[in-house]
C-alpha cells in the first residue's frame, strides 16, 4: 500500500468520522436547545464546536513546529476540552439507542400495556364519580373515588418494575452502556489518529522531495564551478580585511587555507579559488542538512570561521530555492 492510497483512505475516513461525530454532537445540542427554547441555535453551536475539534490537532502541530510552546499548550487544552464535549455528546446519543432497545422488548411492552389499562380505568372512575356527583349520588361517588388509590398503587408498582426491566439476555441489554462508552472514545481517538497519519504522510513526502533536490543541487554545482569563482572574487576584499585582523583562517577540509592568512588568500585567488569555495559550499550545505548548525550566517560562522557572507548566502539561497529552507522573520528556517 503506497502513500497515495493511504492518503486517500485517510482523507475519506477522516471526513466520515468528522461527519458522524458532528452529527452526534449536533443531535445532543439540539436536545438541550429544545429544553432552552432555541434548538437551532444550540445545534449550530454543537456543529461549530465539533468542526473546531477536528481542526485543533492541526493547529497544535503547526504551533509546535513554529516553536510557539505556550500557544500550542493552550491549543492542546482547548482540543481536549472540545474532545470531552464531543465524547459526552456521543455517549448520550448512543445511550438513547440502548434505552430505545430496552423499551422495544416484549416484557417492557407488556408492562406498558398494563399501566395504560390501569390509567384508563382511573380516568373512567373519575368520570363516573363526577356523573354520580352531578346526579346527587354523593355516597356512590365517594365509593367510586375510593377505588382509585388502589389502581394508582398498581401503576406505581408496574412503573418501578418497568424501570428495572432488562430487554433480555442480548449483548445490548447486558453491555449496551459499556459499548456506548467504548464507541464514543474510539470515535474521538480516530479523529486524532487520522491527523497524525496525515502529518506523517506529509513529512515522508517532504523527506523524499528533500533527498531528490539535494542530489539535483549537487549535480548542478558540479558542472557550474564558475559561479562560485565569481562569488569568491566579489567577496575577496572583505575576506582579506577579516583575516588580517584575526591573523588566522580556519577552513574545513582544504589544505589551501593555512595559518598564514595573506598567503592563503593569494594562493586561492589563482589556481585553487574554485576548489576552495566549492569544497566549503558542500561542507556548509551538508552541515545544514545534518542540522549540525542553524541555517543562518551566525550559525554557519560559528563552525566555519572566516567564511564570507556571500558564500553563506549563496548556500542558504540554494537550499531555500530547493524547498529545504523557508523564510522565517529576516532569515531562514527548516521547512
Amino acid at each position: 500500500m503506497n502513500n497515495t492510497m493511504i492518503k486517500g483512505l485517510c482523507i475519506a475516513l477522516s471526513v466520515a468520522t468528522a461527519a458522524l461525530s458532528a452529527t452526534l454532537t449536533t443531535k445532543f445540542m439540539f436536545s438541550i436547545g429544545e429544553d432552552m427554547g432555541s434548538p437551532q441555535l444550540m445545534a449550530s453551536l454543537g456543529l461549530l464546536l465539533d468542526l473546531a475539534k477536528c481542526a485543533t490537532p492541526l493547529f497544535i502541530i503547526f504551533l509546535w513546529s513554529q516553536k510557539m510552546r505556550l500557544a500550542s499548550m493552550l491549543a492542546l487544552v482547548l482540543s481536549i476540552t472540545l474532545s470531552a464535549v464531543s465524547f459526552s455528546a456521543s455517549v448520550v446519543a448512543l445511550e438513547s439507542g440502548v434505552t430505545a432497545s430496552q423499551q422495544n422488548s416484549v416484557s417492557y411492552q407488556h408492562i406498558e400495556t398494563q399501566i395504560n389499562d390501569y390509567r384508563d380505568q382511573i380516568v373512567d372512575l373519575r368520570q363516573l364519580a363526577q356523573r354520580q356527583q352531578d346526579a346527587k349520588q354523593i355516597t356512590k361517588s365517594q365509593k367510586t373515588l375510593s377505588q382509585i388509590p388502589a389502581l394508582l398503587a398498581h401503576v406505581d408498582k408496574l412503573s418501578t418494575q418497568q424501570s428495572q426491566l432488562s430487554s433480555g439476555d442480548s449483548v445490548v441489554s447486558k453491555y449496551g452502556m459499556i459499548i456506548s462508552y467504548i464507541t464514543a472514545a474510539a470515535l474521538e481517538l480516530l479523529s486524532w489518529m487520522f491527523v497524525c497519519v496525515s502529518f506523517a504522510l506529509k513529512k515522508a513526502k517532504h523527506t523524499q522531495a528533500q533527498s531528490g533536490t539535494v542530489v539535483h543541487t549537487h549535480e548542478n554545482l558540479s558542472v557550474q564551478p564558475i559561479d562560485l569563482k565569481t562569488e569568491h572574487t566579489q567577496t575577496q576584499s572583505h575576506l582579506f580585511t577579516e583575516v588580517t585582523h584575526s591573523c588566522k583562517l580556519e577552513c574545513a577540509n582544504d589544505a589551501c587555507f593555512s595559518t598564514d592568512c595573506e598567503s592563503c588568500i593569494i594562493g586561492c585567488e589563482h589556481s585553487q579559488s574554485t576548489k576552495c569555495d566549492t569544497q566549503l559550499y558542500f561542507d556548509i550545505r551538508d552541515a545544514i542538512l545534518a542540522k549540525e548548525i542553524t541555517p543562518s550566517i551566525r550559525g554557519v560562522s560559528s563552525k566555519f570561521k572566516g567564511v564570507s557572507r556571500g558564500l553563506i548566502n549563496h548556500v542558504l539561497t540554494d537550499l531555500y530555492q530547493t524547498g529545504i529552507l523557508k523564510n522565517f522573520r529576516n532569515g531562514y528556517a527548516f521547512a
